[in-house]
């Protein structure tokens, strides 16, 4: 098979993969021990396969030097006869993209290793100190985001997460651990605090704002010994709380601790391999033979054909046309998938380490490559067939964009082809027999197993005076329901009452359908916000056909007449803290950071008392503006877009909360003062910004 016939068949078998389902597996951890060819090659080392893995993972975490989705990064360890060589490479579109990042990541680990081998002898405790300070001023942007100095999306403050769960614990009768969290905690909030208003006072005085985030990260890292901490954010406390409020506040805690940890790890290894006094860092970057492109004209073919013909091969005796409906998905999502891969390649950081490995071939070559985040589901199965490396872990997502160089790797690219087919026939007989099994999306970035899953607890909330409630209705893809999300103002001041209005025209009513109910409510007196998600299926639709729409009043209100139409008899009303009283007059400079998403479209206006809709790719949004006030002469200002592949993935890697509309029950939210929402249909991200309520001639 030629490179390109190969390179067309891998794109085909990853968007025929991605068709059938953006898992790919389950995350999962890969043991030393399974890799006989790598556990073979330990011998003459002067590092072990061990502490190689514990120093390529170390230094692959803190190779994440800011928030940059597309700057994933990946390294390797290779000893010589000189020292050790550590290569680091990052994810790219085309040659030569990431040098500016990769030098910058490179000059931090040189300055680490200078340090490691400092001819004055120092204790470990002081060795710590001034390693943590290298990592601190390499890692500062990325720490900053991370503890939310720097705000994007949705994501509450830090200090208002911890106070949260705070004033929660306080209910509960104390132990040692207990006492120990509180403690360290309100500790946590004052440096937070002294951070925050140094960084007001003069952001440019680097050298003064690292000192307070070496405290923070000292905290973080003797909250996270606490013996019991995953039980009591996560059974205790988390069950009262916004749905994964806890489980994220753990995962933020080992993170920033995991800086700590890093650090002690690199004094270790240090103090037991002299080796690593000689170290030296090379970026790796592939050159342009690597990003060609095969012709237009290879690209075209059918997905019917394609499965017609697996089905040949592999003697199976599937029906295409029952799998088209179990799939829930047409020719036109796989073809425009197919495209992507073609048209919008990356080759990510791992398969670049491993394509310069096989051009530089030394005596003694890396046995493990690690990125910054888990390896996706192709890097891990390609690795895994290369058989020379290992990835420590995989989260088993499929990114269509996903691609080999366009040169070397020749001998596992072929097998790799047949590998994906495989796969891809293994998934089919199983989708065959028991159908589509659905899947949410893993975080993409783990340092432990917090396991994630709360139930939020319904608690009844003070009437507000004024509302904004949105309502969406997705469908599945066989059903002819029109899917709509309603944005509304309720039109009497001193008893809320909003409509909660949703199109729909359906002739299929067995199809899966899911109503999601988001109602902000504010007052002028209070501080409390509330959001309220309920469900409903495509049967209970039908019996609301030719009801009056659904009055919103009171929290009590809205279960009761959600229960009459057969909802999900479990709403969640949560309760937010702010500032200052809260107003329905949205500042444009609270709008999310996702400047490259919406930045460049236009903002819609809604006069009031009328009704305006917008085309999303699988739903319509309909946005319909009332006022109470009759002196009011204002329109709503509204963005909607759905973000790119890149876009897609750089929300979705945990820290940005996303509605996924294809796998919804009956959640909660808190708003905070973030003015955008994020939902995911069918396997893409949404995100619908709203604007100031701004007057007419503005």
């Amino acid at each position: 098979m030629s490179e390109t016939n190969t390179e067309i068949e891998c794109a085909r078998n990853i968007a025929l993969l991605y068709y059938l389902g953006r898992i790919g597996c389950k995350p999962q951890k890969n043991s030393i021990q399974d890799c006989e060819p790598i556990c073979k090659a330990d011998i003459n080392r002067a590092l072990s396969l061990q502490d190689e893995k514990s120093l390529t993972s170390t230094l692959a975490f803190l190779s994440s030097i800011r928030d940059d989705a597309m700057r994933v990064t990946a390294v390797c360890v290779e000893e010589k006869k000189s020292g050790v060589v550590v290569m680091i490479a990052a994810n790219a579109k085309h040659s030569h993209n990431s040098s500016p990042y990769l030098d910058a990541v490179k000059e931090g680990f040189d300055k680490i290793f200078r340090s490691l081998n400092r001819e004055t002898p120092v204790s470990c405790e002081e060795l710590h100190r001034q390693i943590i300070r290298i990592v601190i001023s390499m890692c500062r942007s990325r720490i900053m985001s991370r503890a939310r100095f720097t705000r994007r999306g949705q994501r509450q403050g830090f200090n208002t997460v911890l106070k949260k769960v705070k004033k929660e614990m306080a209910r509960f009768t104390m132990n040692d651990d207990k006492r120990e969290y509180m403690r360290l905690s309100q500790v946590l909030i004052s440096r937070i605090d002294d951070f925050q208003i140094k960084l007001a006072q003069d952001p440019s005085s680097t050298s003064a704002l690292d000192k307070k985030l070496e405290l923070i990260i000292s905290t973080f890292a003797d909250i996270s010994r606490i013996p019991t901490l995953s039980t009591m954010l996560l059974q205790d406390i988390g069950p009262r709380m916004e749905p994964n409020l806890c489980s994220c506040l753990l995962n933020t805690v080992h993170k920033l601790a995991h800086y700590d940890t890093c650090a002690w790890t690199l004094v270790k290894l240090s103090r037991t391999y002299s080796i690593l006094g000689r170290t030296c860092t090379i970026p790796v970057g592939l050159d342009d033979t690597a990003f060609g492109k095969p012709p237009a004209e290879t690209k075209v073919f059918k997905l019917e054909e394609h499965l017609k013909k697996l089905r040949k091969e592999y003697n199976t005796n599937w029906d295409l046309d029952n799998l088209g409906q179990r799939l829930a998905t047409d020719t036109k999502k796989f073809w425009e998938d197919f495209l992507r891969v073609t048209n919008e390649p990356k080759i990510h950081a791992e398969i670049q380490l491993l394509w310069h490995l096989e051009r530089h071939p030394g005596s003694k070559p890396p046995r493990v490559i690690a990125s910054n985040k888990d390896a996706c589901f192709l890097c891990n199965a390609f690795i895994s067939l290369h058989g020379q490396y290992m990835i420590p872990k995989t989260h088993g997502r499929i990114y269509p964009g996903w691609r080999l160089p366009w040169t070397g790797l020749n001998e596992t690219r072929g097998l790799f082809v047949r590998e994906l087919e495989r796969i891809a026939v293994e998934r089919l007989n199983v989708i065959h027999r028991q159908g589509v099994e659905k899947n949410i999306d893993p975080l993409e970035s783990t340092i432990s197993l917090a396991a994630i899953s709360t139930t939020p607890l319904n608690r009844s909330r003070e009437t507000k005076d004024m509302q904004l409630a949105m309502a969406l209705t997705n469908t599945g893809i066989n059903s002819e329901v029109l899917d709509a999300i309603c944005l509304l103002q309720p039109t009497k001041p001193r008893r809320s009452k909003a409509g909660v209005k949703t199109r729909i025209n359906t002739k299929n009513l067995d199809a899966e359908s899911t109503k999601v109910s988001l109602i902000r409510r504010n007052s002028p007196t209070s501080s409390h916000e509330t959001m309220v998600l309920a469900q409903e299926s495509a049967n209970e639709v039908e019996k609301a056909q030719g009801q009056a729409p659904i009055s919103v009043g009171e929290p009590n209100d809205i279960a009761s007449k959600e229960t009459e139409y057969g909802l999900n008899k479990t709403a969640i009303l949560l309760e937010t803290y702010q500032t200052r009283p809260s107003s329905i007059y949205f500042p444009e400079s609270k709008h999310s950071d996702h400047k490259s998403s919406l930045g460049s479209t236009a903002w819609e206006q809604v006069e009031q008392d009328s009704t305006k809709s917008m085309k999303l790719n699988s739903f319509n949004l309909y946005i319909e503006y009332t006022s109470s006030d009759p002196n009011t002469s204002k329109v709503l200002k509204i963005k909607t877009k759905r973000l790119s592949v890149e876009e897609a993935e750089e929300v979705t890697d945990g820290s940005d909360h996303v509605y996924d509309l294809d796998s919804l029950s009956t959640l909660g939210c808190d708003l905070g003062n973030c003015q955008q929402v994020k939902m995911k249909a069918k396997g893409e991200i949404y995100v619908v910004d709203l604007g100031n309520f701004v007057c007419h001639g503005e």
